[in-house]
């Protein structure tokens, strides 16, 4: 689903992608998915519970994204006493 959501956002000036749209890629590419299959009831749901995807409300309308990396964290610096 990651994957989906990558390809089809790399084409999108949002870096976005339609949450219907999504799902319509999912079947095209695995005809047999079902969000069901992994335990939940709709597709809005399994983008939720995805640490990896956000989902943006606007309206009526769902749009999921990639979650950005969190840049990593610097080493603590040590101080000495002189």
């Amino acid at each position: 689903m990651v994957k989906t959501v990558r390809k089809i956002a790399r084409t999108s000036p949002t870096g976005m992608v339609n949450l219907s749209e999504l799902g319509n890629q999912l079947k095209q590419t695995a005809p047999g998915f079902s969000p069901t299959a992994y335990g939940y009831a709709k597709l809005r749901a399994m983008v939720e519970a995805c640490e990896q995807l956000r989902l943006h409300q606007n309206g009526p309308h769902c749009s999921v994204s990639v979650t950005p990396k969190a840049a990593p964290e610097s080493p603590p610096t040590i101080l000495r006493a002189v």
